[in-house]
C-alpha cells in the first residue's frame, strides 16, 4: 500500500519531499513483491528436493 500525502499549497520543498516519500514506498513495495516472489521459488525448490529425497529413499528401502 502506497502512502499518499495531500498537498495544500504550492511549495516546491515539500512537493519533492512528498514525491521522495513516495517514491520509497514504491521502492519498498516493489523490494517486498520480489522478496516473496523469491520466498516461492525457494519454497518450490525445497518441495521438489523433499520428493526426490523421498523418492530416493524409497528406492533404497
Amino acid at each position: 500500500m502506497v502512502k499518499t500525502t495531500m498537498i495544500t499549497s504550492f511549495n516546491s520543498k515539500k512537493y519533492k519531499l512528498v514525491i521522495a516519500k513516495m517514491s520509497d514506498s514504491i521502492k519498498t513495495s516493489k523490494q517486498i513483491e520480489n522478496a516473496t516472489k523469491s520466498l516461492v521459488l525457494l519454497n518450490r525448490t525445497v518441495r521438489q528436493e523433499q520428493v526426490e529425497l523421498f523418492e530416493i529413499t524409497k528406492a533404497i528401502f
